[in-house]
């Protein structure tokens, strides 16, 4: 009974049975069509009973049924026409469509879709459309992405020029955490269709997310020149080379942007990111509070303005934006973590009177979601404002959980050692070191560093990393250590080995590449470090302060002077970096700028002022 399909006049010589079947077939779908449901219900129900062995009739009859969400029946319906025709390909493609309507609110459909769709694919292996709508099956509905990036490879193999699947393909593998195989895809088929500018940009996306910076960079600037005008393009230009330390270039791009669409609170906050990299922090400053003005609940954005503060020494300022982010806070929970938020920002500006204040009654209460911190904060402003003993009691004096022991007894320790009691902080030391457990023997190691008894910490954090050779943190600071107690060959091999673990762990990274800076050594690989390290704290002057110093030793006077300057304005109280950066004046014959540079760093008083005072006795006369 195809021909009922086919025609609504049924042909010459049909039976009196197929004529009656044709009409009601015709009937059903003209009713169905003007939207009266009831009587093209009535109409399907009398098809069915004059043809009820034709599987055309019931798809049919199961699209009107998911029209009319009636997706229960529409499944039966299409699953007695695939027994009907089990092989025929109209069938299974209807099968598809109908349990695909119908997998929102039918148990079972998703796997029916898939059953159909791979019995078609069986049948006809070059079903692109098929092949796509399995593997979006396998992976949006059942989170198969290996399946379905195996199905869609088949797909792109048939119509390899379809961005469609490209994007899905790509999706797949990362979904699997397969990113190399993503991002091959996206490569290869850049290379045959460069105009394809979502994948570009999803290319960029995928090789900043694993790090390379550089690679993504170079990715967004092998765009056709028509499409370098792309305001997205140039947005996630603006911030590769925000990470790659091209910071002139990108500010460039965004105030392009800007001048676009002055009001973009992503432009305008990237451009107070680089500005702030840059050293810039009081232009900074005042487009973080124009972005505060827009959002004041941003966490970025207050996160970034308190550190901008703190950089300027503002730190009232830093003080009272915490305190009325605080106070605007929605709940306890989000209080709290802001109350916490505000201790911290009150420790690192030395505020400790107002530390203390703030965080004695959370300290006192075992029940505060701030306890361990509150605790451990009031303790160190205690010791802090000359408070030594009753910190000293008060840890002695703890019966609470909250505290880990190992917490207490390394503060005890130096509290101890404080007061000329040191053989009692020494026995706690040694009982911290001589446990199993790796957060006591940091404990005890770290106590150590502080102190700056670092060939004491070497043996601790051996043993801890015996007891946990997979410890980033542990391997970390035992390479520091090994270098601060004089052992570098030592220090480069953990760190080294470190790295095998973690490529990307910023702080090894600058670590071992300013060794390298320091000694003359693996310059470039050392500029390479650095450089892996500062693309993720951009504004950290540290990192900045080691890449210059490395470009410095190769003899790269131009480059190493915009970084040592720029390391400067990031952190204005450095001895190391004020010393850095009067050498270079000095080689470049710079007298009075030499002289000025380490003059800071012999005032800021750090431990290389001996022989910054003999550097800066050697100066020529200025001239």
């Amino acid at each position: 009974m195809v021909a009922i399909l086919l025609a609504v006049t049924p042909p010459s010589g049909a039976s009196e049975v197929e004529e009656s079947a044709a009409f009601q077939f015709a009937l059903a779908r003209s009713l169905a069509f003007e939207g009266a449901v009831d009587e093209a219900l009535t109409a399907w129900e009398e098809v069915l009973l004059l043809a009820a062995d034709d599987a055309y009739v019931r798809v049919e009859y199961a699209r009107f049924l998911v029209g009319i969400g009636r997706f229960a029946e529409a499944s039966m319906q299409v699953e007695e026409a695939r027994r009907l025709a089990p092989q025929n390909t109209d069938v299974l493609r209807a099968a598809a469509d109908v349990h695909l309507a119908a997998r929102r609110s039918e148990p079972g459909s998703v796997d029916k879709a898939v059953e159909s769709l791979e019995e078609l694919l069986r049948l006809q292996p070059a079903n692109v459309q098929a092949l796509i709508d399995l593997g979006r099956l396998l992976l949006i509905d059942l989170d198969q992405p290996e399946r379905a990036a195996t199905v869609l490879t088949e797909a792109v193999n048939y119509r390899p020029g379809s961005r469609t699947i490209q994007s899905f393909l790509v999706e797949a593998w990362m979904r699997a955490s397969k990113r190399p195989e993503a991002e091959g895809v996206l490569s290869r088929f850049l290379d045959t269709d460069p105009e394809f500018l979502r994948g570009r940009l999803m290319l960029a996306r995928q090789q900043s997310q694993r790090g390379d910076h550089r690679a993504a960079r170079e990715t967004l600037l092998g765009a056709p020149q028509s499409q370098l005008q792309n305001s997205e393009l140039r947005w996630q230009l603006a911030g590769q080379l925000y990470r790659t330390g091209e910071l002139e270039r990108g500010l460039g791009i965004l105030d392009g942007l800007l001048e676009e669409s002055p009001d973009s609170f992503r432009d305008r906050l990237l451009k107070a990111m680089t500005l702030e990299a840059m050293g810039h922090n009081q232009r900074a400053i005042a487009l973080y509070e124009g972005l505060l003005e827009d959002r004041p609940q941003s966490p970025e954005v207050v996160r970034a303005l308190v550190k901008a503060f703190e950089r300027e020494d503002l730190q009232q300022r830093a003080e009272e934006l915490l305190r009325r982010w605080q106070e605007s806070s929605q709940n306890e929970m989000e209080a709290a973590g802001r109350r916490g938020e505000l201790w911290g920002h009150l420790m690192r500006s030395e505020s400790w009177q107002t530390l203390a204040a703030e965080s004695r009654a959370a300290a006192e209460d075992p029940e505060s979601p701030l306890h361990l911190q509150a605790f451990m904060m009031y303790v160190e402003a205690l010791r802090r404002t000359g408070q030594a003993e009753e910190a000293l009691a008060l840890l002695a004096g703890y019966s609470g959980t909250s505290v880990p022991a190992h917490r207490l007894a390394s503060k005890e320790a130096e509290l101890l050692a404080e007061l000329d009691r040191v053989e009692e902080a020494q026995a706690l030391l040694e009982q911290l070191a001589d446990s199993t457990e790796v957060s006591s023997l940091l404990a005890a190691a770290q106590v150590y560093q502080r102190q700056e008894r670092y060939a004491e910490a070497v043996p601790v954090l051996s043993k801890a990393l015996e007891n946990d050779q997979d410890s980033i943190y542990v391997r970390y600071w035992l390479g520091a250590a090994y270098e601060r107690s004089g052992d570098p060959v030592r220090a480069v091999e953990i760190f080294r080995g470190l790295l095998r673990l973690d490529p990307g762990y910023a702080p090894a990274l600058n670590y071992l590449g300013y060794m390298s800076a320091e000694r003359g050594e693996n310059l470039e690989e050392a500029i390479d470090m650095v450089d892996r390290a500062l693309a993720q704290e951009p504004d950290n002057g540290a990192y900045v302060d080691s890449v210059g110093w490395a470009h410095f030793q190769l003899g790269h006077y131009d480059r190493a002077r915009g970084l040592l300057e720029r390391a400067a304005r990031l952190l204005r109280d450095n001895p190391i970096i004020s010393e850095h950066l009067g050498d270079l004046y000095a080689i470049t014959g710079e007298s009075k700028l030499a002289r000025q540079a380490y003059a800071r760093a012999i005032e800021l008083d750090g431990e290389n002022r001996l022989q910054v005072e003999a550097k800066l006795r050697r100066l020529p006369e200025e001239r």
